[in-house]
């Protein structure tokens, strides 16, 4: 995906930043790169006038990353939802550094923080950023923005801070995709129902939020056609399936904007009741090696009537396991929700956006 700005960037580029020669390119933190963040948050592209700073430690840094880096861009992971994401324009300015600070070290002071790097410099002065309309995409979508100049990152540690200075930005509901250390585990919606495909829901013994080892999941589907067959999809990847990429799209085969979102490593077999319902319940085994476990759902529909193909499906869910041996995210957080130009945040611990650099 590519962004549109309000100066001549590839002239900008093409003098201060040699982008050809930078070919690489990994996702922070690694393990998140081809799986779905925990919980999504408007921070740093989704809410206008507001301040975000972020420690990401040296361990969550990609693993082709050898210091000292020539940093040219950045990239922002759109999170999963159940609508598309609507164009939006955004004014931003990005302070990319290096530090030696721990997530202790840091204080609630954006400057104190900066100071105390060893060092820095704004990669991207004040500018609106338009970010492009979307449908539901892959893990490896990222909103990238490049540097008004190249930054040579010496480590060990990254600080990055977004700035958004304007209070009448039309973001249109955009969230960002994060990770962090979550005890409870996590349930989130993602990719779009085709027509007659049925909602979903999810819920726990322990509550909505309680996605443990030993909790026993309810997965439901409403809102389709009664009587129909319907195979209940359970993998452990959304991008691939024996590879094949996914999402795999249907429509060619007349199945119009159906798609199949998770790799069907197991698929159980049900039919719909009379009110077009169907529910099953899986409880989690209480083994701690499957603590921070992502699995993928997703309901298929036998329906005959539904289309050529004689299909259709749901959405899907992607549920990240929790447990007592939670791997956490090393990474500090500080975030000023309505002030661009405060100079203290709210502090996070363990808790970061899905972001893609390119070196």
């Amino acid at each position: 995906m590519q962004i549109s700005t309000t100066v001549p960037l590839l002239a900008c580029l093409s003098l201060t930043a040699p982008v050809a020669a930078q070919s690489m390119s990994g996702v922070l933190p690694p393990r998140v790169a081809e799986h779905w963040g925990w919980k999504n948050r408007d921070y740093p592209m989704g809410r206008s006038w507001c301040r975000t700073q972020v420690r990401i430690d040296q361990t969550m840094l990609p693993g082709n990353l050898k210091l000292p880096a020539i940093v040219s861009s950045i990239g922002v992971r759109r999170s999963t939802g159940r609508t598309a994401f609507k164009a939006a324009t955004i004014q931003q300015e990005i302070w990319f550094g290096s530090t030696k600070a721990t997530n202790s070290s840091m204080t609630t002071n954006f400057a104190t923080n900066r100071a105390n790097a060893t060092s820095g410099t704004v990669v991207v002065p004040k500018r609106l950023i338009n970010l492009p309309a979307a449908v539901f995409g892959s893990p490896r979508d990222f909103v990238m923005i490049p540097f008004q100049s190249s930054y040579l990152f010496n480590g060990p540690h990254l600080l990055v801070e977004f700035s958004n200075t304007d209070t009448s930005q039309k973001l249109n509901g955009w969230k960002t995709d994060y990770v962090g250390t979550i005890g409870s585990g996590i349930r989130t919606y993602f990719g779009l129902p085709c027509t007659g495909g049925g909602v979903t829901s999810v819920s726990s013994s322990g509550g909505s939020g309680n996605y443990t080892l030993g909790s026993t999941i309810n997965f439901w589907s409403g809102q389709a056609r009664p009587g129909v067959a319907v195979s209940h999809v359970l993998g452990l990847s959304p991008t691939n399936w024996g590879g094949i990429p996914l999402p795999l799209d249907f429509t060619p085969l007349g199945a119009p904007n159906c798609k199949l979102y998770v790799d069907a490593l197991l698929m159980t077999g049900f039919t719909r009741n009379a009110s077009g319902q169907v529910s099953r319940k899986l409880t989690i085994p209480n083994l701690a090696s499957l603590t921070n476990l992502s699995f993928y759902t997703q309901w298929a529909n036998l329906d005959p009537t539904a289309n050529a193909f004689g299909m259709n499906f749901s959405e899907a869910t992607a549920i990240t396991i929790g447990g007592p041996r939670i791997t956490g995210i090393n990474s500090f957080r500080l975030v000023s929700r309505d002030n661009n130009t405060s100079s203290t945040g709210e502090k996070f611990n363990h808790e970061m956006p899905v972001l893609k650099l390119v070196y």
